[in-house]
C-alpha cells in the first residue's frame, strides 16, 4: 500500500496486561516499517491570486516537523523570500485515518522579520506524501489562510516541499533531539544523491500501563518530548479555571512548589495544550518554565494535571507568577476529575491584575 503507513494511536481499555501486550508486539514489525515525516521539508508555496497577474506570489517555505507514533505532528514553519525576512509559526497536524492525507495548521506567528507591509497570515495545508522517480519524499497539496486576529480569509494556493538534510534556520531542539535518535537507513539500491534524505523509523517502546486509567500508550523513547494533541488527561477531566491574570510584560517566569506540607504530591503542566512539565514532584525547590507572549499572539492557558493524590489528598501546589518584579501566587489544587486551569493574558500598557473564581 502507498503513502504513509503509521498505525493509530493506541487507547485499549479493560484489558489484561498480559493480553496488551500481546497485541502491541503483533503490531511491533508495523510500526518498523511505518513512515515517517520527523525532519527537515523546504520548498515553496504559490499564492493563487486569479484577479492579478503578479509574478510576486511565489514564498519559500520551510517546515520542521516531530512526529508522534499516533500520527500526530508538531513543528514549526519559516515563510520567506530571502533569510533575512521572514515569518515563523508553531503548528500542529495529523496524519489522517487512510494514512494518505498530512494536515498542518498553524496555531501561532512567533517571529516576524520583514522590510515591507506583507500581512502576516495563520495557515491552512492539506497535503499528500509521495514519493518521486528519485526516491525524494515530497509533500505536495493546497493551504489556505487566515488572520491571526480577525480570522478574515487572507489567501490561498498550492504547497510543494521535499525531505532534505540541512535547514536553512536553527533546528527547533524537540525536532532536533527526534532526528537524533533516527538512525539513518541507506537502501542498497538508492542513488547517493538521495542518500541523505532517508531516515528509518522511530523506535518505539511501550510505557508503563497507567493502571488508574488502565491506557496503554506506546510513546517515542524521549519522553520529554511534547505532545502535539490534546492528551486525555484534559479531554476526559474538567478543567475548571482558578484564575485569569492580566500582565504588561511580553516575559513571564511560572513556578510550581508545593503548597503546605510536602507529602509527595506529583503533577503535569500544559501550555496550551502542549505537555512542559512531565509528571514532576512538587517539593520546595521550584518547577519552572518561562511564558512568552508578543503583539500577534496575547493569551496563554496553563493547565495543573493531577499525577497522583500524594499521601493527603486531593493534590495540592501553589503556582508563581513572577511578572515585573512582583510574584503573583495561586494555590492549585487537582484531582482525577478536575485540573486547574490558568488564564494569562497580555496587554501592553496595562495593570497587572488577577481575577480569582
Amino acid at each position: 500500500m502507498g503513502g504513509i503507513s503509521i498505525p493509530p494511536f493506541f487507547i485499549i481499555r479493560e484489558y489484561h496486561l498480559k493480553f496488551l501486550i500481546s497485541i502491541i508486539l503483533f503490531h511491533f514489525s508495523f510500526f518498523l516499517n511505518a513512515q515517517n515525516l520527523t525532519g527537515i521539508w523546504k520548498g515553496q508555496f504559490i499564492i493563487d491570486d486569479k484577479k492579478s497577474f503578479k509574478s510576486d506570489n511565489e514564498y519559500k517555505f520551510e517546515l520542521q516537523i516531530l512526529q508522534n507514533v499516533d500520527g500526530s505532528l508538531r513543528g514549526v514553519t519559516y515563510t520567506y523570500k530571502v533569510k533575512e525576512y521572514y515569518g515563523k509559526a508553531d503548528f500542529t497536524g495529523q496524519i489522517s485515518k487512510n494514512l494518505t492525507s498530512v494536515l498542518i495548521k498553524e496555531s501561532k506567528i512567533t517571529v516576524v522579520e520583514k522590510n515591507d507591509k506583507t500581512e502576516v497570515c495563520l495557515m491552512l495545508c492539506n497535503l499528500k506524501y509521495s514519493k518521486n522517480s528519485k526516491g525524494e519524499e515530497l509533500l505536495t497539496g493546497s493551504f489556505t489562510s487566515n488572520k491571526p486576529l480577525s480570522n478574515q480569509f487572507c489567501f490561498a494556493g498550492n504547497i510543494s516541499v521535499k525531505k532534505v538534510v540541512a535547514s536553512t534556520f536553527p533546528i527547533e531542539s524537540y525536532v532536533k533531539k527526534a532526528i537524533n535518535k533516527i538512525k539513518l537507513e541507506v537502501p542498497k539500491k538508492i542513488e547517493s544523491s538521495n542518500k541523505a534524505a532517508i531516515y528509518n523509523d522511530t523506535i518505539l517502546s511501550l510505557k508503563n500501563v497507567d493502571t488508574l486509567s488502565k491506557i496503554a500508550l506506546v510513546a517515542i523513547q524521549n519522553e520529554e518530548l511534547f505532545e502535539s494533541i490534546k492528551p486525555e488527561v484534559l479531554t476526559k477531566r474538567e478543567n475548571k479555571i482558578i484564575a485569569t491574570v492580566r500582565v504588561s510584560s511580553k516575559n513571564i517566569k511560572i513556578l510550581f512548589f508545593d503548597n503546605g506540607i510536602i507529602d509527595n504530591d506529583t503533577i503535569s503542566v500544559f501550555l496550551n495544550s502542549q505537555i512542559i512539565i512531565n509528571k514532576k514532584r512538587v517539593s520546595t525547590n521550584p518547577i519552572s518554565f518561562d511564558v512568552k507572549f508578543s503583539d500577534s499572539f496575547k493569551k496563554n492557558e496553563i493547565i495543573a494535571t493531577a499525577d497522583n493524590l500524594g499521601d493527603i489528598p486531593p493534590n495540592t501546589a501553589l503556582m508563581i507568577i513572577e511578572v515585573d518584579k512582583k510574584r503573583i501566587e495561586i494555590p492549585i489544587m487537582a484531582d482525577f476529575k478536575v485540573n486547574a486551569k490558568v488564564i494569562i493574558e497580555y496587554e501592553i500598557n496595562s495593570k497587572l491584575t488577577i481575577q480569582r473564581f
